[in-house]
């Protein structure tokens, strides 16, 4: 459960409002979203993942 808090705590540090908005509004408004475009936030949960020494692909 730690590893999940981390990834969500770096995500939210990510976080563009005015991104998820749209992204909210797009869905609408059924979700919450971080407004992180998908190869970015890819990116960084790919990061964490090796950190946490967990064989993703």
């Amino acid at each position: 459960m730690d590893k999940y808090l981390e990834i969500k705590k770096l995500f939210e540090k990510n976080e563009d409002k005015e991104n998820a908005i749209a992204m909210a509004k797009y869905m609408r408004n059924l979700f919450d979203f971080y407004g992180i475009p998908t190869p970015k936030r890819k990116a960084l949960y790919i990061a964490r993942l090796k950190s946490f020494k967990i064989i993703y692909f």
